[in-house]
């Protein structure tokens, strides 16, 4: 009897890379096939509800690999993304701008400034988005799990 492979939907480890933050852990449940969020022990920045503890429990003894923890926000590399949109841009005035934009303090803020004040916002939002596709269809098949768009 050949056991049933369930294919991970690509949109939910997108979502999750596109929802990281410091305050949760995501994992992914491959039988129930969905995000779970978990309290981040380390930030303490929530409460455990009711379960959660339990919860982490089955993740921390999981004999079926069934839970596999995504990306966080120290995984994607905001900054790195930011780098890589530069180096595509083909306005060099513009990437001179971004490159100074992204040294220091406030880096995340100056550089969506920058591209406000060049009406070039929305560019960086669909090069966000399809870099965080990127990464979710690299993280599946690092794990060997199969996949569908």
């Amino acid at each position: 009897m050949s056991k049933t492979v369930k294919k991970v939907p690509l949109h939910l480890v997108h979502d999750a890379i596109e929802s990281a933050n410091e305050v949760f852990d995501q994992y992914l449940d491959t039988k129930e096939m969905k995000v779970i969020m978990l309290p981040n022990m380390e930030t303490g920045a929530a409460d455990f509800e009711d379960g959660d503890e339990e919860l982490m429990a089955q993740i921390e003894d999981d004999e079926e690999n069934r839970f596999y923890a995504l990306p966080s926000q120290y995984d994607i590399h905001e900054y790195r993304i930011m780098e890589a949109y530069i180096d595509e841009l083909k306005d060099d005035r513009l990437a001179h701008e971004l490159l100074i934009a992204i040294r220091g303090k406030r880096a995340f803020r100056r550089f969506k400034d920058t591209l406000i004040g060049y009406g070039m916002i929305q560019s960086w939002y669909d090069y966000e988005d399809q870099y965080y596709w990127k990464l979710a269809r690299r993280w599946c098949i690092e794990r060997n799990l199969e996949f569908t768009l």
